[in-house]
């Protein structure tokens, strides 16, 4: 899940929204309700699709988009994640008329059969986005940290954040790193890998946690990125199933191994977005597919005329992510193959702003979307 903006100017095709092959179809659509431009993708656990409204939890059946249940909160929902048994969110909080903090941010557990809670746990601070479900059967969620003082009041922060492992059966808090303002934290087997920032200068790190108690691994200095309101402008790292850490700063692509030793630095404004056998990278220009151990590149792609966002590596080697056209309506979803960046195909969704959240694929080719419409859509891919 994308705690930022990253505008790309990309060409995907010259041509109709009936581009590619004619099988691919929306099965289904599911206003959500109200919401926030969401940055969030869904998640999938249980045959039930869930996806976050402005207050709340929205479940539905994955392959009918019949609405399930939703959870109410009464404040902003960052999510979901899912974990087994389990859809996780992060929640921000509720105010009462009179200014003052009524309900503190929170963790939450949901029951995904029902939407009903399982445990909850306070945050002290807000939190900077989604939750990670991680191995040892660990929740991690980075927040801020409020600091009582003369002059401090909930809902106001400064740069202390805090990084936070909690057990996802019962709730309860295993350990607390302080530090800089974390992001989103991504998962690699045995630890945790998050990108932290203060408001000091040449302050931004990559910085790596055990996941079993919390203990830091690794702490590795990097390119400036500054946070703005609740942690929007942290990047989140890409990480692979071997340990490689991704992350894309102001200036540069740098890459690192499990224990923290630097691979490689790629001179280039882009974004990391998804790896398997190449590192994929949006650029300003295109899009890259990068050797992960090396940095060598295999193949570039230059584009024009639509944008790009959020990808997703699914079956049959396909490149899922939304395409924008120039036009209000013109929002679509596209497949392109990972091998050369070639167009598959481009179904139009509809719309009036950019998809902003990643793809999640499901069962039997389907292919689940959170529109800037506040619609959770079904795309048939081919089976």
């Amino acid at each position: 899940m994308i705690t930022y903006a990253f505008v790309l100017k990309l060409l995907l095709s010259s041509g109709s929204s009936a581009q590619g092959k004619s099988s691919v179809r929306i099965a289904w659509r599911t206003p959500l309700g109200m919401a926030y431009r969401l940055r969030w993708p869904a998640s999938v656990i249980q045959n039930r699709v869930a996806a976050v409204t402005n207050e709340s939890v929205v479940a539905v059946d994955q392959h009918s988009g019949k609405k399930s249940w939703e959870t109410r909160f009464g404040g902003k929902v960052y999510g979901p994640a899912s974990g087994p048994g389990a859809f996780f969110v992060c929640f921000d909080g509720k105010w009462s008329s009179y200014n003052k903090l009524a309900e503190s941010p929170s963790v939450c557990s949901l029951n995904p059969s029902d939407g009903k809670l399982i445990w909850k746990t306070e945050l002290n601070g807000y939190p900077t986005g989604e939750p990670a479900f991680g191995d040892s059967g660990l929740v991690c969620v980075g927040a801020s940290l409020w600091k009582p003082g003369p002059t401090d009041q909930p809902g106001f922060y400064n740069d202390a954040g805090q990084l936070i492992g909690i057990d996802a059966k019962t709730g309860s808090l295993r350990w607390r790193v302080i530090g800089g303002l974390f992001g989103v934290p991504r998962v690699i087997p045995g630890r945790i890998v998050v990108c932290e920032s203060t408001d000091k200068p040449n302050s931004s790190y990559v910085t790596c946690v055990r996941t079993r108690d919390g203990r830091v691994l690794w702490r590795k200095q990097s390119d400036g990125f500054s946070p703005g309101h609740e942690g929007e402008g942290i990047p989140m790292p890409v990480v692979s199933s071997t340990g490689l850490v991704f992350v894309g700063t102001s200036k540069s692509v740098f890459a690192f191994d499990a224990s923290g030793k630097q691979l490689w630095q790629h001179a280039e404004v882009a974004l990391p977005v998804v790896v398997s056998s190449s590192l994929y990278v949006a650029t300003r220009t295109g899009l890259e597919a990068l050797d992960p151990y090396s940095g060598r590149e295999h193949w570039s792609k230059s584009y024009h005329d639509y944008g790009i966002y959020p990808f997703v590596l699914g079956p049959r080697g396909n490149l899922y992510c939304s395409s924008p056209g120039p036009h209000l309506g013109d929002q679509a979803v596209a497949a392109l193959d990972s091998s050369n960046g070639d167009l598959k195909w481009r179904l139009r969704v509809g719309g009036s702003q950019p998809i902003y959240s990643a793809q999640v694929v499901g069962d039997n080719g389907l292919v689940f979307v959170v529109t800037d419409d506040r619609d959770l859509i079904a795309i048939q891919t081919e089976k």
